[in-house]
């Protein structure tokens, strides 16, 4: 080679070699009178990733769209076909896309620490999924809804060995994952606890979409904060995009109406005074413990009424009780517990009392411990 030419060549290679290294380029040289200043890159355009997981998929039956036909299809639950996994899978983003998609979302999310951040197309309650659902929408009010609202979301591991995708928890999880809406008014969650509230929900209830039927965009997010009893680990929020029309109705849930058993007698002035509840102990059995005087009469009856009731026709054999007119007369003072078996038919109408089949009603009388 030309010893001139090796030369020139060198001496590019050395002021390319400058420029990046920081050295006297020109964005370095100082601009008419004003300090340098260094562009920052914005942390909420960074798309967060798990990379410690192959997917995050949604779980449900509810409908998704197929990634290559454009066609909504149903989706499954937990032991779903590797297709349908992957047609499932929910696709990785960043707090800015959120904020394109929800002004107000996205500047939830900016203000929490999130770790991972996901987000899918989901379309609600156009099919009906065969089983309902208890759930409190915005109006404070307990409905039964169908199934095809209640979703989950897991991620996933590959195993290679076996050629398979497991499932590695699903959100929320009791005693695991803590899962806040964040967007109250389309999506729900009960109370992360374990006890069951007022209207007998815990963490074992599925929540799921309250609002209407049609098509939505999921977001979640996982906090680098570890669940806890008060403190969410997940958020979870959706965001209708196109409304649709619900294959079913929402219906108010009526609670359903028990019956009561109690004790009556003399001892009460035979319904003068509040009878003494027998606490149920068992499917169709109740149980009390009650104090009897020598010459006390009772009777165990439903509902503080005398609908029907049974008596001494009911008694198993016991020599401190006897026969007075129906009545089971006490002939020996103590401490008794008294226990009341009886088949109850459940009402088909919401809001009935089942129905008491009086004639199988078995009572047992023994010493309290």
């Amino acid at each position: 080679m030309n010893k001139k030419l090796l030369i020139g060549l060198l001496a590019a290679v050395s002021v390319v070699g400058l420029v990046a290294c920081g050295g006297n380029s020109i964005s370095e040289q100082p601009s008419s009178g004003n300090p340098s200043s260094e562009v920052s890159e914005d942390p909420n355009d960074k798309v967060l990733e798990d990379t410690l997981h192959h997917s995050w998929v949604i779980q449900g039956q509810h409908e998704i769209k197929d990634p290559e036909t454009g066609e909504w299809i149903q989706n499954g639950w937990n032991g779903k076909s590797d297709d349908l996994y992957a047609k499932s899978a929910l696709t990785a983003t960043s707090i800015n896309a959120v904020k394109e998609l929800d002004a107000d979302l996205g500047a939830a999310l900016a203000s929490k620490n999130v770790q991972y951040l996901y987000t899918g197309e989901v379309r609600f309650g156009v099919i009906d999924a065969g089983w309902t659902y208890k759930c409190i929408k915005e109006d404070g009010k307990v409905y039964v809804r169908n199934g095809s609202y209640v979703f989950k979301v897991c991620p996933l591991t590959y195993v290679e060995e076996d050629q398979v995708f497991a499932e590695d928890g699903w959100l929320p999880d009791p005693h695991k994952a803590h899962v806040e809406s964040l967007t109250p008014s389309t999506v729900w969650y009960p109370k992360w606890q374990e006890a069951a509230d007022e209207n007998g929900f815990s963490w074992a209830n599925d929540g799921g979409c309250i609002a209407q039927a049609g098509v939505y965009t999921l977001v979640i997010a996982k906090y680098k904060e570890v669940s806890a009893a008060d403190v969410p680990g997940y958020g979870v929020a959706l965001v209708l995009k196109e409304a649709g029309t619900a294959a079913t109705e929402d219906v108010e849930y009526v609670p359903p109406v028990e019956n009561s058993f109690g004790v009556v007698g003399t001892i009460n002035s035979w319904g003068g005074t509040a009878d003494t509840v027998l606490v149920k102990a068992g499917e169709g059995k109740f149980e009390a413990t009650v104090e009897l005087p020598a010459g006390a009469e009772i009777k165990v009856r439903a509902n503080n009424a005398w609908d029907g009731d049974a008596g001494f026709a009911a008694l198993e054999a016991n020599e401190n009780f006897e026969d007075k007119g129906g009545n089971i007369g006490c002939k020996v003072a103590g401490t008794y517990k008294i226990t009341l078996e009886v088949t109850e038919t459940p009402s088909e109408t919401a809001g009935v009392a089942p129905t008491i089949d009086w004639s199988t009603a078995k009572i047992t009388i023994t010493a309290a411990a």
